[in-house]
């Protein structure tokens, strides 16, 4: 089975925002001294997370099969979700949600993230 996966091991995320509405949760790294672009990664139709506020050397990676099964328990997880792991060093944590995609750019530290419609806010 193939897994999506994701990493980015020498940026720092933070939480940037979650739409209630369209229950997306928006992760992002801006632009510092050793990174010259910004980068979003946002989840969509967030069921569950598990997170702490600040995310460096993220790797995102859907679970496989065993730990899924092991943390069934988490009610919100269904079949139509994926359960993605984010390791953040040196932490292990965790997002319920039916997709996750990423957006590199040299867009400022409060510019609108590429992947929400502005009106979603």
């Amino acid at each position: 089975m193939t897994y999506k996966t994701a990493s980015w091991p020498n940026r720092k995320f933070q939480i940037w925002r979650y739409v209630v509405s369209h229950r997306q949760l928006l992760l992002r790294s801006p632009k510092s001294e050793s990174a010259s672009t910004r980068v979003d990664v946002l989840f969509k139709d967030v069921s569950f997370m598990c997170l702490s506020a600040d995310l460096s050397g993220l790797s995102i990676q859907e679970a496989d099969v065993e730990l899924r099964e092991t943390l069934q328990t988490i009610p919100t997880i269904s079949k139509c979700h994926m359960l993605l792991i984010l390791q953040a060093a040196p932490i292990l944590q965790y997002v319920v949600a039916a997709a996750f995609i990423s957006s590199e750019d040299d867009k400022e530290y409060y510019d609108p993230s590429a992947l929400i419609a502005e009106g979603h806010l």
